[in-house]
């Protein structure tokens, strides 16, 4: 919420619109009250994260099927691309494809031994078939990981992965074009970005990376006017 309230006071929409875009805001999604709270593995206060994920969706639907929109969901946890997913293979049947920017690689699978947050495991519970989510599932090859600097946990093969060091070894700009140019043509595209890609001297995060891209290099400016 105080990352929501940090935008609306350096005024995001206005900004939007003087760079050209067609903005409005569309306020935020309700999600119930009744959101269970827990500790119990292997998901920490499941099944919260689903019901957030069909509320997203159920929101998102109908704005997608609508040509040309494009929505922009700010202040989310990294679990919520699974509910940005379900909604855009709901309004579209083409293929779809995630670009999946973040420091770390969130695909942990769900561990009865232990709690994870459902962050954690978002690239996971995106790509494989479980009680956690009904789908539908993607291939990992229709995931692209870029710029993270702490691995995969599972291991799972097939998902397309741009680091952090592969990033410092060419420009970020021809980064960028290799991976669109990996992407279908008629896919539809599902871009989750997390600060903690950043480092966290140029963004401060709730889980903070001493390595991590600088604010030039994802295209942003180094610093607000």
């Amino acid at each position: 919420m105080e990352f929501l309230q940090l935008l609306r006071q350096f005024h995001l929409l206005a900004r939007l619109q003087a760079a050209g875009c067609k903005a409005v805001n569309d306020g935020d999604v309700p999600i119930p009250s009744y959101l269970p709270h827990h500790s119990i593995p292997p998901i920490r206060s499941g099944p919260g994260p689903r019901i957030v994920w069909d509320c997203v969706s159920e929101r998102l639907t109908p704005v997608l099927q609508q040509p040309g929109q494009m929505p922009l969901l700010v202040g989310c946890d990294c679990s919520m691309v699974v509910g940005t997913t379900q909604a855009l293979t709901h309004a579209f049947s083409q293929e779809i494809h995630v670009l999946y920017i973040d420091g770390d690689f969130d695909d942990s699978p769900p561990d009865a031994r232990r709690s994870q947050s459902a962050p954690a495991c978002a690239v996971w519970l995106l790509t494989n078939n479980s009680p956690f989510w009904a789908g539908p599932v993607l291939r990992p090859s229709q995931v692209t990981m870029i710029g993270w600097t702490n691995g995969s946990r599972s291991g799972q093969a097939g998902i397309n992965s741009v680091s952090l060091a592969d990033i410092r070894l060419a420009k970020p700009r021809e980064v960028a074009q290799q991976v669109l140019q990996s992407v279908p043509a008629s896919a539809s595209l599902v871009v989750h970005f997390d600060i903690d890609c950043l480092q966290s001297r140029e963004m401060p995060a709730y889980f903070p990376h001493t390595e991590g891209m600088t604010l030039p290099q994802v295209g942003a400016p180094g610093r607000f006017s």
